[in-house]
């Protein structure tokens, strides 16, 4: 037996052990009562319409669990340890080599796509009504990347060609931000959180500019894309604040905290907001919950930082 064999396997066995020791620590006989219990009220319910699923309860079970951010965080740092980069699999999460949680994609027809979108803009079209479909980049710009990478065959960035080039020959209005990064150099990694697969907030800010440029060409408006430059707002930066997602399933431990950026329009704002509470006015500020920026907050809550541009 190797060097390397025997220390996997001693990781591997004290991974086991302290597992268990959570297992005692959070006194498994009254756990398995409430679960029981818990399945018991809630098992009879999953035959009535909009009723809670299998699913539900499983997430309910795992919520709950005394310590669960403890061992979330044990297993991922055994998981770091032993160099694993497959760490999520099942759930489609990968480590990159670059530090970045990413996802891989079977391959499509694109029929469903194609069909939905060319239905919408005929409906649109005779209603006097415009459509551009907006592409919106992954975590990597090539699908050789992924499968250089990871090792393993992704199609996500082929069935993107296909399905536009689809779109291309039926007329319908294509901006491909895939494109737009290329030509201004710009790694598509940079747009997405590292443990997240949402967009920064400044990669908004971007594709803003790119999508207003596509609406005075394709829709005619008039839009000045001097109103997205950068210096013409505030930029707040917060530091290895905050855990993603897909980082959430990983651990802090495995992925690493994410930076956040703030932005603000540096120069005056004013907006009419309208919702099922009435009418009122307000500034951009309005647009922003600064709430979410606590570092008193259990980073594996549903606290996600980006979600903070919501009213």
């Amino acid at each position: 037996m190797t060097k390397e064999s025997k220390t996997t396997k001693i990781c591997a066995v004290f991974l086991i052990l302290l597992l268990l020791m959570g297992f005692i620590r959070n006194d498994p006989w009254s756990r398995l009562a409430n679960i029981s219990e818990y399945l018991h009220l809630d098992t009879g319910k999953l035959k009535e319409p909009d009723s809670i699923t299998p699913e539900q309860i499983e997430k309910d079970l795992n919520d709950g669990l005394t310590h669960r951010s403890d061992l979330i965080e044990l297993s991922g740092e055994v998981s770091s340890k032993l160099g694993m980069r497959d760490y999520y699999g099942s759930n489609n999460i990968y480590m990159s080599k670059d530090g970045y949680l990413i996802g891989m994609y079977p391959q499509t027809s694109t029929d469903y796509e194609y069909e939905q979108t060319v239905t919408l803009y005929g409906f649109l079209k005779e209603n006097g009504i415009n459509l551009i479909y907006v592409n919106e980049p992954v975590k990597y710009s090539d699908d050789m990347e992924a499968v250089n990478d990871i090792g393993l065959e992704t199609y996500v960035n082929r069935n993107s060609d296909l399905l536009l080039e689809r779109l291309k020959d039926a007329g319908v209005p294509v901006i491909d931000l895939r494109d737009n990064a290329r030509d201004e150099g710009i790694d598509v990694k940079s747009l997405f959180y590292r443990t997240d697969h949402h967009w920064t907030v400044p990669a908004g800010l971007w594709a803003a500019r790119i999508m207003a440029q596509g609406l005075n060409e394709y829709a005619g408006y008039d839009i000045d894309p001097g109103i997205y430059d950068e210096s013409g707002f505030e930029f707040t930066e917060y530091k290895n604040c905050w855990l993603g997602e897909q980082g959430r399933k990983v651990s802090a431990k495995y992925a690493g905290l994410d930076d956040f950026t703030e932005i603000k329009p540096a120069f005056p704002t004013s907006y009419v907001f309208s919702g099922d509470s009435g009418e009122y006015d307000g500034s951009f500020d309005e647009f922003v919950n600064e709430g979410f920026y606590s570092s008193d907050e259990d980073i594996y809550t549903e606290l996600s930082w980006h979600y903070s541009y919501n009213l």
